[in-house]
């Protein structure tokens, strides 16, 4: 009788969240990043966006521009037929560097043309059930008018890496850092996208965060693999943009220890950025010019091409909270070697990868020479498999309507 009702009490329950999970069916995301014609930054918050909207949510995209004076609209964002957008333009003729009162008046202009858009967009499509807030890196101040002058509840999902400035960063002239911790607190839910962050988050501001990992574009997992033309060489792979943090230097210097003067062993970099007229020049000081090739920046589709041609990707970064380039080249059934740097410990184990010392060339360069003599070691099938369970649209989408169904429940 009890066994009985215990079922009847679980299906009722879980019929509940399914009504509720129908209900909580449009969403507002608001990115501090978003793609565009001048850079692919915040692809892994259009990736949610878009595999939320195709398991049936109703998604539309918060996106801001500020204008000077004399200027034209410069960008040109990124738009999908599955989503909605709110897109707001706002031209500052406002001198506020010369008084607090000014830049407090142009605050509330801002806001005001934010507000009476998502009013507009309200009257048209209905009022969105929650707001998402990726990072409080731009928009924390929208997020908290919003919410507050509608009625609506928000989540926050940070990505923001504190642990790498020695300092806290205000990232705009509207707000403080007790702003932001006011803007934490308050949020229905915290997310992080790793466990190391999510300890780093839960301590710094004194609250509660779960981890819900970013995802892997279905686009990586479904496109045919071509076969590879590898001409004999055994190639190590690395995806990012050529700034500092991404360790490009590290590397290259860890691979010349490794494998200088050996041709059989190539180095390929994807990525464009300022460091670029110092990278390209670092091969042919340590004499393995022939032996890297930097490919500049690359769309998806010929990205995935790199991921199965080489054997290994390599991130050889100071600090990320996540490493979309990590499950990217597992769901392609490729091994990874990763400095501990943050992400990334969550995402790589024995079965595919090694981790190495943060900032240690040598121990690169080890792990590098390990994984060429291991490298039987590591199943394709198993790696894919792994991430797929782990990383997929699916699964990733399905932990974030848990959080939105668990918000609504609490209203």
């Amino acid at each position: 009788m009890v066994i009985k009702f215990i079922k009847i009490s679980k299906y009722i329950s879980d019929h509940i969240n399914v009504i509720l999970a129908a209900k909580l069916s449009h969403i507002l995301i608001i990115p501090s990043w978003y793609p565009n014609q001048l850079h692919n930054k915040g692809s892994f918050v259009e990736d949610q966006a878009r595999a939320l909207a195709n398991s049936g949510s109703k998604i539309v995209v918060f996106l801001f521009e500020m204008i000077r004076p004399f200027d034209r609209a410069v960008i040109k964002w990124k738009k999908e037929e599955a989503l909605e957008y709110i897109d707001v333009k706002f031209r500052n003729w406002i001198p506020t560097r010369l008084s607090a009162a000014l830049l407090n008046f142009q605050k509330n202009l801002v806001l005001n043309k934010i507000g009476s858009s998502l009013k507009k967009y309200i009257k048209l499509h209905g009022k969105p059930d929650i707001i998402h807030l990726h990072s409080i890196v731009e928009y924390g101040y929208v997020t908290k008018y919003l919410s507050e002058r509608f009625n609506i509840p928000y989540v926050l999902t940070e990505h923001y890496p504190f642990e790498a400035v020695s300092y806290d960063p205000i990232f705009n002239a509207y707000e403080t850092m007790a702003n932001l911790n006011d803007l934490v607190l308050n949020a229905k839910s915290r997310i992080s996208v790793s466990p190391h962050y999510q300890r780093l988050y839960s301590d710094k501001f004194n609250c509660e965060f779960n981890t819900i990992p970013n995802l892997i574009p279905m686009f990586f997992s479904k496109q045919e693999k071509k076969e590879a033309k590898r001409n004999g060489k055994f190639i190590f792979l690395s995806v990012g943009a050529l700034i500092a943090r991404k360790g490009h230097a590290l590397l290259i210097r860890a691979f010349a220890k490794a494998f200088g003067g050996e041709s059989e062993y190539v180095l390929q970099i994807v990525g464009s950025g300022k460091l670029y007229d110092e990278l390209i020049t670092l091969p042919q000081h340590l004499d393995i010019e022939g032996q890297v090739n930097f490919l500049g920046t690359l769309g998806r589709e010929a990205i995935v091409d790199e991921f199965d041609r080489c054997r290994v990707s390599v991130v050889s970064s100071s600090h990320e909270t996540f490493s979309i380039v990590v499950i990217e080249s597992l769901i392609r059934g490729k091994p990874v070697i990763s400095t501990k740097c943050g992400g990334p410990e969550s995402l790589i184990n024995e079965t595919n990868g090694l981790l190495c010392e943060n900032g240690s060339e040598d121990d690169l360069c080890a792990k590098m020479t390990e994984i060429v003599k291991r490298y039987d070691d590591f199943d394709e099938k198993t790696i894919v498999q792994d991430a797929l369970e782990k990383y997929s649209e699916e699964v990733v989408t399905a932990k974030i309507q848990k959080v939105y169904t668990r918000v609504l429940a609490s209203i």
